[in-house]
């Protein structure tokens, strides 16, 4: 788990089996949970903008608007808005993205939204997935 600040918490020993992709498939397999290891992000994700013109996420939580962008996710059509990820979580993921890749030799970097398309949502497009992939898996 990768707080706000970068600061990190391993919740599940790597020889045990997380629920953190729930029903999924990629590339063949079924229940990417067994394949994988889960890297989580604390991110406020989709938002909506209330009658007080302010962004709130699925829990009502207000997120200040400089911390949001909108743009649309690569499964939608429509814009939300969506809560940027910080310099330090993204410094963080890639630290330990490739520390893992060195151990494990992944075969690629997936967000939940690509392995549970139309059930998660995460990591949205205030993640820079492309480059934070290719860093991990040394295609810079």
């Amino acid at each position: 788990m990768i707080d706000r600040d970068g600061a990190t918490t391993q919740m599940v020993e790597f020889n045990r089996i997380a629920w953190h992709a729930g029903k999924s498939s990629w590339s063949g397999l079924d229940g990417l949970n067994k394949y994988s290891i889960g890297i989580e992000i604390a991110n406020a994700g989709r938002l909506s903008k209330g009658a007080d013109g302010k962004w709130r996420n699925w829990a009502n939580n207000v997120v200040p608007d400089a911390d949001v962008i909108v743009a649309t996710h690569k499964h939608e059509n429509t814009p939300a808005g969506w809560q940027r990820y910080t310099a330090d979580q993204i410094e963080a993921v890639i630290e330990i993205g490739v520390a893992l890749h060195q151990k494990y030799g992944f075969a690629d970097v997936l967000g939940h939204e690509d392995v549970s398309p139309g059930r998660k949502v995460d990591t949205g497009p205030a993640f820079p997935m492309g480059s934070v992939a290719g860093k991990i898996m040394g295609r810079k």
